[in-house]
C-alpha cells in the first residue's frame, strides 16, 4: 500500500498552485508461484478530486439571437475522483528470470475517468481497457 498527498500553496498571492496532484492511493497484491515459473500483480489505484486549485475562470462576450451575452469558461474545475485496477501477469522463460514474456492489462473495469494532471481532460477521457504483451530479455 502507498499513498501520497501534497499541499502546496502561493504565499505571495494567498492562493493553492495550480497542478499539484490530489491524494492518491495504490494498494497491490503479488503472488509467485511455488516453482518462481510465474507470477501476477493485481493493483488499486485511487485518485480523489483536487479541491486546492487556483479559480482561472474567465468570461466572455458574443452576440447571440442579436444581444449580448456573457458567457463564462470554466478551466478551473477538476475531474471526479475515480478508481482503477490493473492486471499484470508474468511468465519466466528460463530458470534465472533473465527472459520473461509479460501479459498487462490496464483499467480492467474500463473506468471512464480523467486525470487532473493531462491537460486534455476537458476534452477527452483517459484511455480505456488497455491490453499489452511484452517480452523483456535482460542481458
Amino acid at each position: 500500500t502507498s499513498a501520497s498527498y501534497i499541499c502546496a500553496q502561493d504565499i505571495l498571492n494567498d492562493s493553492p498552485i495550480i497542478s499539484i496532484p490530489p491524494f492518491n492511493s495504490t494498494q497491490r497484491i503479488n503472488y509467485t508461484s511455488q516453482n518462481n515459473k510465474w507470477d501476477f500483480q493485481l493493483s488499486h489505484h485511487f485518485v480523489t478530486r483536487q479541491n486546492r486549485f487556483p479559480n482561472n475562470n474567465f468570461s466572455y462576450s458574443i452576440i447571440e439571437n442579436g444581444t449580448l451575452e456573457s458567457k463564462l469558461v470554466d478551466i478551473s474545475s477538476t475531474p471526479n475522483p475515480y478508481h482503477k485496477i490493473d492486471f499484470i501477469f508474468s511468465l519466466y522463460l528460463n530458470q534465472s528470470k533473465r527472459a520473461q514474456l509479460r501479459f498487462f492489462i490496464q483499467n480492467i473495469t474500463n473506468s471512464d475517468y480523467r486525470d487532473y494532471l493531462n491537460r486534455m481532460r476537458y476534452y477527452a477521457s483517459e484511455i480505456g481497457r488497455n491490453l499489452q504483451i511484452q517480452l523483456i530479455i535482460n542481458y
